[in-house]
C-alpha cells in the first residue's frame, strides 16, 4: 500500500510539474504579447509624435511669414512715399 501512495504522490508530482512547465510557458507567452503590444503602442505613439512635431514646425513658418509680412507692411506704410516727378503738385 505505501508503494502505490509513494507512486501516486510521485505521479501527482509530475503531473503538478507539468502543469506549473505549462502555466510558465503560457505566462511567457502573455509577458511576450504585452511587451510586443508595448512595442507597436510606443511606435504608434512616436509616429503621432512626430507628426505632431511637424505640424507645429509648420504652422510656426507659417506665423513667422505672416508676422514678417505684417512688419513689412507696417514699415512700408510708415516710410516717406516718393512722388514719382510727373505727379509732383507744385504750389506757386
Amino acid at each position: 500500500m505505501n508503494f502505490v501512495q509513494g507512486h501516486k504522490s510521485g505521479m501527482d508530482d509530475a503531473a503538478l510539474a507539468v502543469a506549473s512547465q505549462h502555466i510558465a510557458q503560457q505566462s511567457c507567452g502573455a509577458v511576450a504579447c504585452a511587451l510586443m503590444s508595448a512595442h507597436k503602442a510606443a511606435q504608434c505613439c512616436t509616429e503621432s509624435v512626430e507628426r505632431a512635431l511637424t505640424s507645429a514646425h509648420k504652422a510656426a513658418q507659417c506665423i513667422a511669414e505672416a508676422a514678417r509680412a505684417v512688419a513689412s507692411q507696417h514699415l512700408a506704410q510708415q516710410s516717406p512715399r516718393e512722388i514719382s516727378p510727373q505727379f509732383e503738385f507744385r504750389y506757386l
